[in-house]
């Protein structure tokens, strides 16, 4: 119920659905279920051994707990901090690299309505695509049915309390830019200085005529 609500209003925790077109059959539309769930670019981010990798594994984690922090969670943030850091990297570890990603032919797994209950029970699918407003599938393609069978079982295997845990960060995550100076302040630290070495914020001005051009097109 708390993934549909989330994936009704943008916020991605876990795994993506969209609608597009069958990609062996155009003239039909059809649903997509995707990996997703990474606070980081990629799978790569979490896995690779090489220093610059370590460095910015450790600088999420700093970055998660300084947002809890300023979200007055301050009393959880670290513990909070580690157990996202440890099921993100349970997701990466199936998730597909971005070079298996431009296989389209790899992503292509068509599943029926049944059989996606069937090899996924943990996940309650009539729930979620009921509240999402989704009715009469009778097939839909799973992406990455690895993906999937990981996630089957970290709901049955991780607590409900560290899926709050989880669910809290994505949508601070998510509202980061849209909050307070300070969580914008740390959100462009992490994301543009870190990760992409962008030094200088933009001028106020520009970043509204830039988050309302991306939302009109």
């Amino acid at each position: 119920s708390l993934l549909a609500g989330f994936h009704s209003h943008g916020v991605a925790p876990l795994f993506g659905f969209s609608v597009f077109p069958d990609l062996k059959k155009s003239d039909e539309y059809i649903c997509y279920i995707m990996q997703g769930g990474l606070g980081l670019p990629d799978r790569d981010y979490y896995l690779k051994e090489d220093e610059k990798s370590k460095q910015i594994r450790d600088e999420y984690v700093k970055h998660i707990a300084r947002m809890f922090e300023l979200c007055g969670k301050g009393t959880v943030a670290e513990p909070s901090a580690k157990i996202i850091m440890n099921l993100e990297t349970e997701l990466a570890k199936v998730s597909m690299t971005k070079v298996e990603l431009r296989d389209d032919e790899k992503q292509y797994h068509k599943f029926t309505f049944g059989e996606l209950q069937s090899k996924y029970p943990d996940l309650s699918w009539q729930t979620y695509f009921d509240l999402l407003g989704v009715k009469g599938i009778s097939n839909l393609i799973v992406t990455q049915p690895d993906f999937f069978s990981r996630v089957n079982e970290l709901i049955k295997t991780t607590s409900i309390a560290d899926w709050k845990t989880y669910m809290t960060w994505n949508v601070i995550n998510e509202a980061a830019d849209k909050l307070g100076s300070a969580f914008e302040k740390q959100n462009f630290y992490f994301y543009s200085t870190v990760l992409e070495g962008t030094k200088e914020m933009r001028p106020r001005w520009k970043r509204m005529v830039g988050s309302t051009n991306g939302a009109l097109g």
